[in-house]
């Protein structure tokens, strides 16, 4: 697999976790799944995914180890941040 191959499965993995997590957030605050009254995952990508590509782009996550686990906050510092 190349780099190039390795950095999209990335992205793509925590893209994925950021839509389940925004979709949590958006169903409890409409006390449903938003996935009812809308397409919501779609919806979230033609909105938000060139802003989510940008984010990543220059977040910590995407060189740390940790990106599996907190990868979809996207944070520019980060005090658990390892590449070891």
């Amino acid at each position: 697999m190349s780099d190039t191959d390795h950095e999209f499965i990335k992205k793509t993995f925590v893209e994925v976790r950021k839509i389940e997590t925004d979709r949590w957030f958006e169903g409890i605050r409409i006390n449903r799944d938003p996935r009812e009254v809308s397409n919501f995952d779609l919806e979230w990508v033609l909105k938000n995914a060139p802003q989510f590509a940008e984010q990543w782009s220059v977040s910590l996550c995407r060189n740390c180890n940790k990106w599996q686990e907190c990868g979809h906050k996207l944070v520019p510092e980060c005090k658990d941040h390892s590449t070891k």
